[in-house]
């Protein structure tokens, strides 16, 4: 399989393609790399599919993600990068593996910018919350710039939000250091 031209086969992004693609990226590291150069393309339209397909071979075979992980960062910091899928599945898959402690400074500001962005995508704000609440456990110096952070987006942000910033907010002032 060609990943780059199987994603741009079709006129509008398919979800059982997109698994086809993860499902072949994830049998072979070669495939893989092959996947996360689509992913690094300067080509937007073939980056935000390859970025949807990374998302399912991220969940087959999260430890393949690894070697990639200072690049997806650096996909964060593109200056033409709106949030759309591909700044969604990369802050998704943060939210679900254990992130190397030299991303972690870097991380922190994409997810407060996020979260304080008006422009930016529900999922992205979910996630990077997600990310925040992981972080503040191994940097209980974040946890009172996270909570008033939460607690003045609250008002203005959507319900998925709202949910998981009050479930964050119970376990923040459960943890408040005495």
């Amino acid at each position: 399989m060609d990943i780059e031209s199987t994603l741009l086969s079709q006129h509008q992004q398919s979800k059982p393609v997109a698994i086809a693609v993860a499902q072949y990226a994830v049998g072979d590291e070669a495939h893989f790399a092959e996947l996360m150069s689509c992913f690094l393309s300067p080509d937007y339209r073939l980056c935000q599919r390859a970025a949807y397909s990374l998302g399912f071979a991220c969940q087959f075979a999260p430890t393949l993600i690894i070697p990639y992980l200072s690049q997806m960062i650096k996909q964060l910091e593109r200056s033409d990068n709106p949030p759309s899928a591909i700044v969604r599945n990369t802050v998704k898959i943060f939210a679900e593996i254990d992130i190397p402690d030299h991303l972690h400074g870097s991380l922190m500001t994409h997810c407060f910018q996020y979260i304080c962005s008006g422009e930016a995508p529900k999922a992205v704000k979910a996630y990077s919350l997600t990310i925040l609440h992981k972080l503040s456990k191994l940097y209980p110096d974040i946890r009172s710039e996270l909570e008033l952070t939460i607690r003045e987006r609250m008002d203005f942000e959507s319900a998925a939000f709202r949910s998981r910033g009050k479930r964050i907010l119970q376990w923040l002032v459960k943890n408040r250091n005495p």
